[in-house]
């Protein structure tokens, strides 16, 4: 009688425990393999901005305008794209797209700055390669624009001579002029008319003072000023009044009604003092 020797073989729980180990580790180690493949990946983005960066440099310190055509740029790219990343130049920088569904942009904004910097900040953080915003890299202080050797003209900020209204009642002219070099005002040149007025020369002389009787007597009196702005004579406020040939002042006097008042106040205050008196001497033995 002929014997068969049982086949061993995996049990259902021992293949359920082994693919649920191999989910883990897949799970863990797959994207650790993707951000290290990726990193390597986005070095050639580096390296190929880092030699456009060279060539626009070279054309800045020979005082020409920077490139936004491939073609005008041999040696670097045959055109626009490379096996991971298509590449844009921009008037002062320029631009790797990731290719394919990664969705991600490497920027350098500017050739004289120098400096790599990522569009999207949630895009890149699985790049771990420490990329700051591209809004956070141009707000930095040390940030240097690259403006100067920009092809496209940028908007000037002063053109051509500037002038204003001044002097006395804004009848003069004042001029600033700009420095295209720098873009920038001169400061503000001086006036071609004197900056105050002259009321006698405006206005004509000044008017003679006034004179006015008080209600209690005597006269008051003010005179008038010259108001440098507008060149006009402006009346002072009125003096105090004085008596005719005194130069004392007239003392306020208080209306009749307040002196009665005051006079019969003073009257029971004598009366209330006199009945205290006739008391303490009836007290007396």
């Amino acid at each position: 009688m002929q014997l068969y020797k049982q086949k061993e073989a995996f049990t259902l729980p021992e293949l359920l425990v082994t693919v649920v180990v191999i989910g883990i580790l897949a799970a863990v180690a797959l994207p650790r393999i993707y951000n290290a493949a990726e990193q390597r990946k986005t070095t050639e983005a580096e390296e190929i901005l880092a030699a456009l960066r060279t060539e626009q440099e070279k054309r800045c310190v020979l005082d020409k305008r920077y490139i936004t055509d491939f073609a005008v740029l041999p040696g670097i790219l045959a055109n626009e794209e490379s096996k991971y990343f298509r590449y844009e130049l921009l008037p002062t920088g320029a631009e790797a797209h990731r290719k394919g569904g990664y969705g991600y942009v490497l920027r350098m904004p500017s050739y004289e700055d120098g400096r790599i910097c990522c569009e999207d900040a949630t895009a890149c953080q699985r790049l771990r390669k420490d990329y700051p915003t591209c809004t956070d890299l141009t707000a930095r202080a040390d940030y240097r624009s690259g403006e100067e050797c920009s092809p496209v003209k940028k908007t000037a900020l002063c053109q051509g001579p500037d002038t204003r209204p001044c002097g006395c009642q804004e009848q003069g002219q004042q001029t600033r002029t700009c420095d295209p070099a720098t873009d920038t005002w001169s400061d503000w040149g001086s006036c071609s008319i004197a900056l105050t007025c002259d009321c006698s020369a405006v206005s004509g002389p000044r008017p003679a003072p006034q004179e006015q009787p008080c209600p209690q007597g005597g006269t008051q009196s003010r005179g008038f000023s010259c108001d440098t702005l507008t060149g006009q004579w402006i009346a002072d406020p009125w003096g105090e009044c004085k008596q005719e040939g005194s130069s004392a002042a007239v003392p306020d006097v208080p209306p009749a009604g307040e002196i009665e008042n005051s006079a019969r106040m003073s009257g029971m205050g004598m009366e209330e003092n006199l009945d205290s008196a006739l008391s303490m001497e009836i007290s007396l033995p």
